[in-house]
């Protein structure tokens, strides 16, 4: 006995198949956006200052910046603008448009060549010698990440401190 499919049948299988595959593939690419959400702030701390050059008016430093990742993805960090404070007071401000990825919930270091007048200098030196010699160095920065797959720059603000380097 021959049974006789009908070919209706078949098609309205095809059609679930068509309509559903791309239902199902929307949801799931949406969950690999959805990963990325609204980034976290990144953590950046200031690891180490080197003098480069000294000139007669300014004195240009590379600042080495320590960045950590607190999100469950990688930041394509696309540039990095910033202000940083020492004791409370403006010391340098700089920017860097160098391509880094900050793995995620791991970190990455960052070196930025800054710019310094020799007048705001001297005056943290001479701060820093008044001052009693187990006075911590008082740091803060500031500033603004953009990120390679993000509309807008990420704000982001640290304070920390280090041991008075007189100790």
């Amino acid at each position: 006995m021959h049974t006789k499919i009908n070919p209706f049948r078949r098609f309205g299988r095809w059609l679930c198949v068509a309509l559903i595959a791309p239902v199902l593939l929307i949801g799931l690419s949406s969950c690999a956006v959805l990963d990325m959400g609204n980034p976290q702030s990144p953590s950046i701390k200031i690891e180490r200052v080197v003098p480069k050059q000294i000139g007669s008016t300014v004195q240009k430093l590379e600042i080495e910046l320590l960045i950590q990742n607190p999100n469950r993805f990688d930041l394509q960090i696309q540039g990095l603008d910033f202000t940083a404070f020492v004791n409370g007071e403006r010391f340098a401000k700089g920017q860097s448009e160098q391509f880094t990825i900050v793995p995620a919930l791991g970190e990455a270091l960052l070196e930025i060549q800054v710019a310094v007048g020799l007048a705001d200098l001297f005056s943290q030196a001479a701060k820093l010698i008044s001052e009693p010699e187990t006075a911590p160095l008082v740091y803060g920065v500031t500033g603004t990440v953009t990120l390679e797959n993000w509309p807008s720059a990420i704000p982001f603000n640290v304070d920390g401190e280090y041991a008075s380097p007189l100790q």
